[in-house]
């Protein structure tokens, strides 16, 4: 017997690579890039993502790879890999090359750890393609252009549901989607507290929303009377239909906004208007709370009553 070798580890030998081997003889009818891929949206399913991120996904894979599709996923190289990603490059869509390697990495990465591949080809490619260009939203910052915007939400003579919409999303600094689909059984309105569910957020955890009494004012206005109806802020044409994605942009469009000027999401985005947070006796500048702009909740010049962490 070799030195250093027990009488165990020469009978637990041949039993892991025996189920190293039947792992494999399970997978060789599955190794074409496609059938891995699938195997890879499985996946998701379960993990339940947004029906939004599954439609990029699938995308991604019946669509802008299709060149791979019945290739060996164990003989696709890196070289290949990059022609398909400068091709995207050069047709000026750098961020949707970036978002594809990223979903072929994650398919390698399956291929890998089921014994259907050895490595994965993205890994070599990380350097070699062009940083995307940042195009931020517009959103208006200055206090002044705020003030009038605010102003002529006033003035705006369309329905009023979409402008109190607006208003909520600015006094919660909510995305335009959490507001849209926000439902009754969310809020709290003895605490102030509105619970946007998992599934509307992007990170997909639960968030709760510390709401101003300007909020919970709008919220109580847009209750619904109809016990079967559960939207606050419902479309125009269905009070069981969300407003439509781009409702709240049409809306600023109307008062006079370019869209260079202020969009829905730019105004989530941007938390930088208005000078003071806290009470009248616990002043805080604004911009000390920047590393934690989730806390801020607006009230007229944004005042916080109470926060919370998500």
């Amino acid at each position: 017997m070799p030195r250093g070798q027990t009488t165990f580890s020469r009978w637990c030998r041949p039993q892991v690579q025996k189920k190293l081997d039947k792992i494999s003889s399970d997978n060789s009818a599955r190794t074409t890039f496609l059938l891995v891929a699938e195997e890879y949206l499985e996946v998701l399913v379960d993990r339940e993502l947004a029906d939004q991120t599954m439609k990029k996904k699938h995308w991604h894979i019946f669509n802008l790879s299709e060149s791979l599709h019945n290739r060996p996923i164990n003989e696709i190289s890196s070289a290949e890999i990059l022609h398909l990603l400068k091709g995207i490059e050069r047709s000026g869509r750098r961020e949707t090359a970036k978002k594809l390697r990223g979903t072929l990495s994650a398919i390698f990465r399956l291929a890998v750890v089921t014994l259907r591949t050895e490595n994965d080809p993205t890994y070599a490619v990380r350097g070699a393609l062009l940083p995307p260009k940042v195009t931020r939203r517009a959103a208006i910052t200055d206090e002044k252009l705020f003030g009038s915007l605010l102003r002529d939400m006033e003035e705006f003579t369309g329905w009023r549901v979409i402008i109190d919409a607006l208003k909520f999303q600015i006094l919660t600094l909510a995305r335009p989607g959490e507001v849209r689909g926000a439902k009754k059984q969310e809020f709290d309105l003895e605490k102030g507290i509105w619970s946007v569910p998992s599934e509307r957020m992007k990170m997909r955890r639960e968030h709760l929303v510390p709401l101003s009494d300007q909020a919970l004012e709008i919220v109580k206005a847009n209750w619904p009377e109809i016990e079967s109806v559960e939207l606050i802020f419902p479309s125009l044409n269905s009070n069981r239909k969300w407003l439509s994605e781009n409702a709240f942009n049409s809306a600023l469009r109307r008062m006079g906004y370019q869209k260079e000027e202020v969009t829905a999401h730019g105004q989530h985005g941007e938390r930088v208007v208005g000078r003071w947070v806290g009470g009248p006796n616990n002043l805080v500048p604004i911009h000390c709370l920047l590393p934690f702009p989730r806390l801020i909740a607006w009230n007229l010049e944004v005042n916080i009553a109470r926060h919370t962490l998500a």
